[in-house]
């Protein structure tokens, strides 16, 4: 069995030659750069999952009951989680730069 022969139709005039193209190609890099929608909705994740867990392993005494103290703290957690994980996100957008 023989290989198929090569395409006999020539390329068109604007097309580059092989050599054309190893002359003037630039080696390049691609940086992996974070998404920060994914790290700030990780923290605001993580915030309410603190939040939850604080409210029920805690006892309640106090004159606000479980579902007002849920929703004051998951509001302050939540808040906290996404500029922790926004903050998170910059500093390794940082990093993939250097590199």
């Amino acid at each position: 069995m023989s290989a198929p022969d090569p395409d006999p139709r020539p390329l068109p005039p604007d097309v580059p030659s092989e050599s054309e193209l190893e002359r003037d190609a630039t080696p390049a890099t691609v940086r992996r750069a974070p998404r920060f929608r994914a790290f700030v909705s990780t923290g605001v994740i993580l915030g309410a999952v603190a939040a939850t867990l604080l409210v029920i392993l805690h006892p309640s005494d106090g004159p606000l009951g479980r579902g007002t103290t849920l929703t004051f703290l998951a509001l302050a957690f939540c808040l906290a989680g996404a500029l922790l994980g926004g903050l998170v996100a910059v500093l390794v957008d940082q990093r993939s730069r250097r590199r």
